[in-house]
């Protein structure tokens, strides 16, 4: 998403904000395609020319990044009328988004999926469906040389980070940003928008260093990141297991075993790591939570399992820990 035509809303902040309610419904859609100059775009229904709803806030760094917050009716949108070299990291809040490039490469895009990065030069076509995303858009001048050309990367246009590492640090930055958009002045903005920056291009160096890694490296190395993630997610369920990862993940439990393995790691050991500090979190912000609760919360068995647990691992019982919380 870039240009910047059409009539601005006030900046207060050191966003700017365009709305297609602030003109009459039957320029709307209009109005919005005069926002995007470098963007041919139109919409999925038809109908929906006549009361078109987007929104956007939108940030201009000095040093040619931006950074998007949109939303909008469903649209068809084709890229790559700019002249300016560019790659855009894009993070889908919700919905869809189906982008086909100009190598074919058809690939569906939802909050589900991370980080997508995309070579805004290459012509390729978006098609959403309830669709609203994060953004930051950054010039190729500013990546290490050649590392945007290089084949392995971007060669079909789109490139998806493992969700680990620096790419992990970005998606939880570029929400943030998103977040507290309202309340961020223009030198706060220019502060978090240029960290943004300095991340991507440190993910895509990453990736690029990465690349002289057997393709069954890599896929170790996302099948960890999504596994971590799982437990993550899971460590409420009491029958979260190694079978169950693995079968949620489409790979063997041995196989997983040995992923963890060479990352010095149990799977057993993490799932109890992980509920012991969600616990101990619990046990200290939520005071009224009786123990029964938290170690339900938490995924373990019973009461008594949790206080076991506990105790060997802290030293002391759930209460006793709970009551020196509120000493400190």
């Amino acid at each position: 998403m870039r240009g910047t035509g059409g009539k601005l809303g006030p900046a207060k902040s050191g966003f700017r904000r365009f709305s297609t309610r602030s003109v009459p419904a039957a320029q709307r859609f209009d109005f919005w395609r005069g926002i995007h100059s470098f963007i041919d775009l139109d919409v999925s229904q038809k109908e929906k020319r006549k009361d078109f709803n987007a929104d956007l806030k939108l940030y201009h760094a000095a040093d040619g990044s931006t950074f998007g917050f949109v939303s909008s009716d469903d649209v068809v949108s084709r890229f790559a009328r700019s002249n300016d070299e560019y790659v855009l990291f894009s993070l889908c809040l919700s919905g869809a988004v189906k982008i086909r490039t100009d190598s074919d490469v058809t690939r569906t895009v939802t909050p589900a999926s991370g980080l997508t990065v995309m070579d805004g030069t290459r012509p390729m076509t978006t098609m959403s469906d309830g669709h609203s995303h994060v953004y930051l858009t950054i010039p190729k001048v500013k990546l290490a040389p050649g590392l945007a050309d290089k084949p392995g990367l971007l060669r079909d246009g789109l490139y998806g980070p493992p969700p680990e590492g620096l790419a992990s640090i970005l998606t939880s930055c570029l929400v943030m940003i998103a977040n507290e958009s309202d309340r961020l002045d223009e030198h706060a903005t220019a502060v978090v928008v240029n960290a943004a920056v300095d991340i991507a291009v440190g993910t895509l160096a990453r990736a690029h260093a990465d690349l002289g890694a057997t393709p069954d490296e890599r896929h170790d190395e996302a099948l960890h990141a999504a596994a971590c993630r799982y437990i993550q997610l899971h460590l409420g369920d009491p029958d979260l297991t190694s079978a169950r990862i693995a079968r949620a993940l489409g790979c063997s439990r041995a196989h997983l075993y040995r992923i963890f393995a060479r990352h010095d790691q149990g799977i057993g050991e993490m799932i109890r790591a992980g509920r012991l500090h969600r616990a101990s979190a619990l046990l200290a912000s939520a005071p009224d939570w009786h123990v029964e609760r938290i170690a339900m919360e938490c995924g373990f068995a019973s009461p008594s399992a949790f206080a076991r647990a506990f105790r060997d691992r802290n030293g002391l019982t759930p209460t006793a820990f709970r009551e020196g919380m509120r000493d400190k």
